[in-house]
C-alpha cells in the first residue's frame, strides 16, 4: 500500500493478503517501521494496527489505501475512502505519557531523569510529583521518603507543602527521617 523514508529506517503500510477468521487483530491494515540490515533483511522496530470504520472491505479494496508522506518534517498520512492517520515519530514527552498512562512512574522518572534536557512537555518535577500522588492515593507512604528527597531535593517551600499535607493525613512520620533539617538557609527548621 506504501512505504516510505524516515532516516535510516523505512516506514511502510501493509494490508494482509489473507483473511485470518482466528485473530481479528491480524486482518487490520498495518503501519510498520523496518530497520534495512542488508539488501534483503530488516528489523522490525514496531508495528501499529489501524483501526479503519470498515476493515473487511479495506482488505477487498487495498488500492484504496495510501502511505503520503512530508519527508522533512517526518509526518506520514495514512488516507482510505473513511479515514486519516496522521503519525510521526515518537519523542521523549510521548514516551513519558505512555508511561504515566501505564501508572510506570518509577521508569518515567528515571527516564525524565536521563531525558531531561530533551523534554518540552513534562519535567522531573512533575514526573515526580505525579509518583509522589499516586502513592499517597494507594496509601504507599513508606515508599514516599526517598522519593521526596530524590524529587523535592532541597527546596524549602515544597518540603512544607508536603509536611503539612502528610500532617492533615496522620502520616508524617513516613517522611521525617528524610526531611532536610538543619541551620542552613535552604533547609527546612520544624
Amino acid at each position: 500500500c506504501g512505504a516510505a523514508p524516515m532516516d535510516k529506517l523505512m516506514v511502510a503500510l501493509s494490508v494482509p493478503k489473507y483473511a485470518d477468521p482466528e485473530n481479528d487483530e491480524e486482518n487490520k491494515p498495518q503501519l510498520l517501521v523496518l530497520e534495512p540490515t542488508s539488501s534483503e533483511d530488516y528489523n522490525e522496530i514496531s508495528t501499529d494496527y489501524l483501526c479503519l470504520q470498515n476493515t473487511q472491505e479495506t482488505q477487498d479494496q487495498a488500492n484504496d489505501l495510501h502511505l503520503e508522506y512530508l519527508l522533512e518534517d517526518k509526518h506520514y498520512f495514512i488516507v482510505s475512502p473513511r479515514d486519516i492517520f496522521f503519525s510521526k515519530p515518537r519523542d521523549e514527552d510521548d514516551h513519558l505519557d505512555w508511561c504515566l498512562m501505564q501508572q510506570k512512574f518509577e521508569k518515567a522518572l528515571k527516564y525524565a531523569e536521563s531525558h531531561s534536557r530533551r523534554l518540552r512537555r513534562h519535567s522531573v518535577f512533575q514526573v515526580g510529583r505525579s509518583y509522589l500522588d499516586h502513592l499517597i492515593e494507594n496509601s504507599h507512604f513508606s515508599e514516599l521518603g526517598p522519593l521526596y528527597q530524590r524529587v523535592f531535593k532541597s527546596d524549602k517551600r515544597l518540603w512544607e507543602e508536603e509536611i503539612t499535607r502528610l500532617l492533615l493525613l496522620n502520616h508524617v512520620d513516613a517522611i521525617g527521617p528524610y526531611v532536610p533539617l538543619g541551620p542552613e538557609k535552604n533547609q527546612i527548621k520544624l
